[in-house]
């Protein structure tokens, strides 16, 4: 059967509806620079031995330190003679520049959405909360950081991948308070507007959906991800008092009241239809904390912005790693149910090598849910040593998955820095196969 011509979007909405039509929909959660860079410049097209000549050049490691330099992110090292011959130096001081406004995304939405419009991916994530806004740099312990719209300290790698080192006010509680102002106070009409020219520019091309960091992934911007004890600390303290609770519950519900007036807005004001909630409530050996816990804390947020989302026609993929799945007690997937309660419409994850994939669809086929994902970003994108191997394996989660529909491919995860080319061409090929109804 020859493929269908179909608006990328209506493919994904149909599928979530559950109607099987030529092949799964195919998304991807996001793609960080190196990955970006490599199939961006064709490196997938080229022969073996040239495409490891060039990445021996170490042209792009040297751009991203250049850019470091730049923006005194790093101190200087002597130049290589790639960096003088192709004038890095000159390009990422008069081209490169802190996003402190919308219009610096302006230069880079052709090198966002050409590379997986050329593969053939369906479904893509853009920022939505925070924004790609930053609010400056500062220095701390004689380390300077780029300070993020959330008020987060970030630097740069090698590889160009951004690195959250800790939050700009040290004590939580004032952290806390500065983020529930913010929040408050939070102006929605620039980015509803931008986002709205972003899905009208790309739409029938590729979908676009605006990504929320979500209700519970908001520890990491308000305790910093190293001080997660500090975190567990202050919600146990919050949740044995019981309601009103405290700070940090605040904060979230005045986040999940803005995050519900953002979705509410993009379905008024432009043709969105997909939005993207980044939660990681889970690891490889379970959930952080107990389901009541969940249930009573967080999911009446969650549910919030999914309720205002379902009413102006918006539906909602919630992005989760690790095992769905609980042993030792009664009901192992009362968790996730509990997730599904919220009323998502779609789960990504199903990481391939924590969970049982077939006893998970089993679990969910008399519910309203798509799973997304369930080919490892790891074991398969990034650690599969042979063609044969990163085959077979994307095709048995594909294969499992895909059955009675209400599945969409992808990987667990974002493509990371580690991701190896040939890896990704033999998912892409298991992807045309298996994928076919």
């Amino acid at each position: 059967m020859n493929e269908m011509k179909i608006d990328p979007e209506e493919r994904i909405l149909r599928c979530i509806d559950g109607e099987i039509l030529d092949r799964c929909p195919h998304m991807e959660l996001g793609f960080n620079p190196f990955p970006t860079f490599k199939f961006s410049l064709f490196f997938d097209l080229m022969p073996k031995k040239l495409r490891e000549w060039l990445l021996n050049l170490k042209g792009f490691e040297t751009a991203v330190q250049a850019a470091k330099e730049h923006f005194k992110l790093s101190k200087p090292i002597p130049k290589s003679w790639i960096r003088k011959a192709f004038f890095i130096d000159k390009i990422a001081s008069s081209v490169i520049s802190t996003p402190t406004t919308l219009d610096f995304y302006d230069n880079l939405q052709n090198l966002t959405y050409f590379m997986p419009r050329r593969l053939g991916i369906d479904l893509v994530t853009t920022w939505g909360f925070p924004s790609i806004i930053v609010r400056g740099m500062t220095t701390q312990n004689g380390k300077r950081f780029i300070v993020s719209e959330d008020y987060n300290l970030t630097d740069v790698d090698e590889v160009g991948d951004f690195r959250v080192h800790g939050t700009f006010f040290p004590d939580f509680k004032e952290q806390i308070e500065k983020l529930t102002y913010w929040i408050r106070t939070y102006d929605l009409d620039d980015r509803i507007k931008y986002l709205g020219k972003t899905h009208a520019t790309q739409k029938g091309k590729i979908a676009v959906s605006p990504t929320f960091n979500g209700i519970f992934e908001t520890w990491h911007v308000a305790f910093g991800q190293s001080n997660m004890h500090l975190f567990f600390r202050q919600l146990m303290r919050e949740y044995n008092k019981g309601s009103p609770y405290g700070i940090y519950k605040n904060l979230i519900t005045e986040k999940s009241k803005l995050l519900a007036r953002y979705v509410k807005r993009l379905g008024e004001e432009t043709e969105v239809k997909i939005v993207t909630l980044v939660e990681d409530i889970c690891d490889d050996n379970s959930p952080f904390i107990k389901e009541d816990i969940y249930k009573n804390y967080f999911v009446p947020e969650i549910k919030r912005i999914c309720d205002a989302a379902h009413k102006v026609g918006i539906k909602v993929l919630f992005h989760t790693d690790g095992t769905f799945r609980i042993d030792g007690t009664e009901k192992p997937y009362n968790f996730f149910d509990t997730i599904l309660s919220t009323g998502i419409d779609m789960i990504h994850g199903c990481q391939q090598d924590v969970n049982d994939l077939s006893e998970l669809k089993r679990h969910v086929m008399d519910k309203n849910i798509t799973l997304v994902g369930g080919i490892s970003c790891v074991n398969v994108l990034q650690l599969a040593k042979t063609a044969r191997e990163a085959y077979k394996m994307a095709g048995k989660a594909i294969l499992t998955l895909k059955r009675d529909g209400r599945y969409i491919i992808a990987a667990d995860n974002g493509w990371h820095s580690g991701v190896e080319i040939e890896n990704i061409k033999w998912y892409l090929q298991a992807i045309k196969v298996y994928g076919k109804y």
